[in-house]
């Protein structure tokens, strides 16, 4: 309430009240808010993948290889890869990049491994003969294959 006592010019409150946007709210009924809405206990929010399992469970036993299929987009149940066992991708005809979906746990101890190969030497590296300077890396899943590179060496110290 307002100190009837102080001149008219002056607003004085007392100090249970506060002023917001010109109207005198209780400093009590916004604490009491405030620790109502602190006790609300929190929902734990599950996580949703967007599998629809319908790959079943994938869990290896032996180092495999998964042929994957036109979208990239396996949907597993579960998903459990031992020490030791490491899975690898064989690209598919549009070359999508992999996405492993589970509907439920994934546990990977062992290896994923999208890898690509590594290049091929099949001449003299820079001998002037085109097209034998090495057969270009083939990308992994999702990637794309090495260029051919270049012939000879380039000298920064020489560009001009």
């Amino acid at each position: 309430m307002r100190d009837k006592t102080a001149p008219c010019s002056i607003n004085r409150y007392t100090g249970t009240e506060l002023i917001l946007k010109g109207v005198v709210m209780k400093k009590l009924n916004i604490s009491l808010m405030s620790v109502g809405l602190a006790m609300m206990p929190v929902l734990a929010q599950a996580f949703v993948s967007g599998s629809t399992g319908a790959d079943g469970d994938f869990a290896p036993t032996v180092n495999t290889q998964v042929v994957l299929p036109p979208s990239g987009i396996l949907n597993y149940g579960t998903v459990n890869i031992p020490a030791g066992v490491t899975v690898t991708f064989k690209k598919n005809a549009t070359n999508t990049p992999v996405v492993i979906l589970a509907t439920g746990n994934v546990t990977i101890a062992g290896a994923i491994s999208l890898n690509a190969s590594g290049g091929t030497p099949t001449g003299a590296a820079g001998d002037g003969v085109l097209g034998d300077d090495g057969i270009p890396g083939r990308g992994g899943p999702g990637g794309y294959d090495g260029g051919a590179g270049a012939l000879g060496s380039i000298n920064p110290c020489l560009s001009g």
